[in-house]
């Protein structure tokens, strides 16, 4: 059907000044591209680049959602690359930071 991210909400909520109250199917990605939980990592990469998107929903074979990896996911897995070093580091830092309290 769809699927809702950080980005569809900074893009399409926040910065539409929509209310909480929205539908989530007005805001949500349709076109969703998927990935199988046993493809190689080399496929969802060159999957997404392919499609130029940033994330994959991983689907079994009834089709039905059992995670989704993100372009940071195959950065990150890569330990040779920079790009990786650096989300490996901000990762820690943001999973380590207190959260903010209203």
């Amino acid at each position: 059907m769809g699927v809702i991210t950080d980005r569809d909400l900074a893009v399409r909520v926040l910065a539409e000044g929509l209310e909480g109250a929205t539908p989530v199917a007005f805001v949500m990605t349709l076109d969703v591209r998927v990935c199988h939980p046993d493809d190689k990592l080399q496929e969802a990469e060159w999957k997404m680049s392919t499609l130029r998107k940033s994330r994959l929903v991983v689907a079994d074979g009834d089709g039905h959602c059992v995670g989704v990896v993100s372009l940071s996911d195959v950065a990150q897995a890569d330990k040779r690359s920079t790009a990786g070093g650096v989300l490996r580091a901000v990762t820690r830092r943001e999973a380590s930071a207190p959260t903010a309290r209203p």
